[in-house]
């Protein structure tokens, strides 16, 4: 299954990299659809939102799981027979959903797709990423973002078309199609083994292999933790935007607050390749600064609107900062941690973002109900100076170490 030659092609649009794009863009469009329509099912076969609530919150759990052992299982074994299983669950998954009439047989299936998400989510953009040359790899990383950004500009609309008029077999039907055809797809992609992997063949071949115990470092990258931490705290910040702006702007009377979320896909689909080219000329401080007073700004309007304008500047502020932030994290979580442990640096990486965004949602849905939507955003405000804070004492402190921060030397040691 895993071709064993080079993959790095010295160009950014290589054949490799296009094609896990759209297996990428198929498997945000799956997932994308699925979680608005997953609350409105769980409604019509009877139950209540809580119940919505805490299927998604076990699957989140399990999937965050899943991701932080993907890493060192893809950098050690076949990271095409890794993915290939995941995206075979996850299309039965969506079909499971069909016959999901009561609520054992739902957290199953969901559970079963969040994990394979998890994990697909995390191996493919290694895959994509190693095939990219040092001096392209920010550019690399945004642009690959852009399948994920383009496919969460029309999913969510559609899975909440298809709920809102009980299309539901339709519905999983299509996330079904779209993660079958991810499949057939990435049966055509060439993915090179590992340098571990190929170091265990060649041992159990010669019969000098030997188990190695559980090791913590083959499942988290040190390395690659600062990032982690910085994305955990964009995944405060992402959650208290995303789950309470909408009941935010209706309780202020603003109806046409999801204009937001509109231009806020937008303006990602631009920055985030944007923001890679700069990665790659400029030491990663530069933009993720900026990023995070911009998001901090951006909190701050949200704070104080009570009108459709306020929101509809915080969403290019945000959509700005949080691509920023977002992209160049990882640039940083994969330069720090290099080739040979690229995957477990993902996975590290995610599992940070995984945990920020179910705190976020349980901590901002705390202060909104202790205090008042003006305070919590306040506060998530406060955050995100806070967040810029951290990152300019870790580089006075620890600059001069981390081998990720700046293009020039993480291109030489490639």
């Amino acid at each position: 299954m895993d071709a064993k030659v080079p993959a790095r092609s010295g160009k950014l649009w290589n054949r490799v990299f296009v094609l896990c794009m759209l297996v990428s863009g198929l498997s945000a469009l799956s997932n994308g659809m699925l979680a608005p329509a997953l609350p409105i099912y769980v409604e019509s076969l009877g139950r209540g939102t809580d119940i919505a609530g805490t299927i998604v919150a076990i699957a989140t759990f399990l999937s965050m799981f899943g991701r932080g052992l993907s890493g060192g299982w893809s950098d050690k074994t076949s990271r095409k027979t890794i993915i290939l299983v995941s995206l075979a669950c996850s299309t039965g998954a969506y079909i499971l959903f069909i016959f999901a009439k009561n609520m054992p047989m739902l957290l199953i299936a969901k559970c079963l797709q969040g994990v394979s998400n998890g994990i697909i989510t995390t191996v493919l953009c290694t895959i994509a990423y190693d095939t990219l040359p040092p001096e392209l790899m920010g550019s690399g990383i945004g642009m690959f973002a852009l399948a994920n950004s383009l496919a969460q500009c029309v999913s969510p609309a559609l899975g909440t078309y298809f709920a809102k008029n009980e299309l539901y077999v339709p519905l999983f039907l299509l996330s079904a199609v779209a993660s079958a055809l991810s499949f057939l797809v990435l049966l055509t992609i060439p993915v090179p083994l590992t340098m571990k992997a190929q170091a265990w063949q060649e041992a159990k071949k010669n019969g000098t292999a030997t188990r190695r115990g559980f090791h913590i470092s083959d499942y988290i990258c040190r390395s690659a933790l600062p990032a982690g931490f910085m994305l955990l705290l964009s995944g405060i910040i992402h959650a208290a935007i995303t789950n309470y702006l909408a009941h935010c702007g209706l309780s202020r009377g603003i109806s046409s607050v999801a204009i937001f979320f509109t231009i806020n896909s937008v303006v990602l689909v631009v920055s985030r390749p944007l923001c890679g080219q700069i990665a790659d000329k400029k030491h990663i401080g530069w933009l993720i600064i900026p990023g995070y007073i911009t998001m901090g700004v951006a909190c701050l309007l949200v704070a104080l609107a009570h009108s459709i304008v306020p929101v509809i500047i915080s969403a290019v502020l945000y959509g700005f900062g949080f691509g920023a932030t977002m992209s160049i994290n990882q640039v940083w979580a994969i330069r720090s941690a290099g080739p040979e442990q690229r995957s477990t640096a993902n996975s590290t990486f995610y599992v940070g973002g995984d945990v920020g965004l179910a705190l976020g949602a349980y901590v901002a849905g705390a202060l909104a109900a202790a205090v008042n939507y003006t305070i919590m955003y306040e506060i998530i405000a406060a955050v995100c100076v806070l967040s810029a804070l951290c990152f300019i004492v870790y580089v006075i402190f620890k600059g001069k170490t981390d081998r990720g921060l700046t293009p020039e030397v993480w291109t030489d040691r490639e």
